[in-house]
């Protein structure tokens, strides 16, 4: 499971009110992860795009 501090940094790129687009630096790559809200508390959910490792 990642966490916070495997990354080198984070920026939203989109944001709707459903997901939100990251583009994260992760090991040295660049990479896109997709975060779904959901209607329930509780943690959100991370989509690794498939430009990520």
């Amino acid at each position: 499971m990642l966490t916070l501090n495997d990354l080198g940094f984070i920026r939203c790129v989109k944001e709707s009110e459903t997901s939100s687009v990251f583009q994260v630096s992760l090991q040295g790559r660049l990479c896109l992860m997709k975060v779904v809200s959901v209607s329930t508390p509780g943690p959100r959910h991370l989509h690794h795009l498939p430009n990520c490792p």
